[in-house]
């Protein structure tokens, strides 16, 4: 009786053992899936300006799946009077 026992317990716990695995690595990949929506990001146009404190602006087109965003962004370049600074906005499409 006893023998049977422990060759139960110890099935039991291979089994379970191999059910934790599967389980794991099922959830690993759904959560996987799940966050790896692509973001595309293609510029529309770009340019510089010729001031003082030279700029770079971009227009870029941004789709994460059914989700359309344009962006504009603008980079100050550092120079000995000015201190570099970029920002970045999203404008969504509804």
């Amino acid at each position: 009786m006893q023998l049977f026992i422990l060759k139960s317990v110890k099935k039991w716990n291979q089994n379970t053992f191999i059910m934790k695995n599967i389980l794991i690595t099922i959830l690993f990949l759904c959560s996987f899936l799940l966050s790896a929506q692509e973001t595309l990001t293609k510029d529309i146009i770009a340019f510089n300006t010729i001031e003082k404190n030279k700029k770079t602006i971009i227009f870029a087109k941004q789709t994460t799946t059914n989700i359309i965003n344009y962006v504009v962004s603008a980079k100050n370049k550092t120079s000995k009077d000015f201190n570099k600074c970029k920002w970045v906005s999203r404008l969504r499409k509804s």
